[in-house]
């Protein structure tokens, strides 16, 4: 860990694992009752979710759900999304879950300034599934193993694919997109990234 105080080396611990012998640090702080722990459970809720809903959860297991306690109307789903860059590539996850069930998935990255939807699944109409055209392979094959209510996409294709890079960004060639899925700008089911 690397520190401002350049004038004491016994500051710094340096490491053959670090990348310039420094470690990233996040430092998460606000006022009392602010939701600095909230924070942190829900990166580890999304971070579980990820890894285990389709490798661990039984096909009848609910996802937990805590409908947000200020909230008047507790039927609205919960959504989490991470934003992040990966290999200088910048990339948004998310999902929604309401009553134990999944109700949308997403996965966008950003070539430049512009956004690509790499897929997006929903419960809501005619279409659940939609995968951009620059995710190439088995992508029909992958999403007929997700689980409706409790597995994510993004579970299924690490499951499928465990020597392959594990992280969201780095996706394996899947398939291309069917004419007619795209989502349009006017779906309200469209993912915010």
């Amino acid at each position: 860990m690397a520190t401002s105080h350049k004038e004491e080396p016994a500051f710094t611990l340096t490491s053959q694992h670090a990348p310039h012998g420094t470690f990233p640090v996040l430092g998460i702080w606000g006022a009392n009752a602010s939701g600095e722990s909230s924070l942190l459970s829900a990166l580890l809720f999304l971070r579980t979710v990820v890894q285990q809903s389709h490798a661990r959860w039984a096909p009848t297991d609910l996802v937990p759900w805590w409908p947000w306690r200020l909230c008047r109307d507790s039927s609205l789903a919960s959504e989490y999304e991470l934003d992040f860059e990966l290999d200088g590539v910048r990339y948004a996850f998310g999902f929604a879950v309401r009553s134990g069930t999944f109700e949308r998935e997403w996965l966008c990255r950003w070539e430049g300034t512009r956004r690509q939807v790499l897929y997006f699944r929903s419960d809501e109409g005619s279409a659940p599934w939609y995968f951009g055209p620059s995710l190439k392979g088995q992508r029909t094959k992958l999403a007929e193993k997700v689980r409706k209510n409790n597995s994510l996409f993004l579970s299924v294709a690490a499951q499928e694919n465990p020597s392959g890079p594990s992280a969201a960004g780095r996706t394996r060639p899947l398939g291309r997109a069917p004419r007619g899925r795209e989502p349009r700008d006017t779906d309200p089911a469209r993912p915010s990234c």
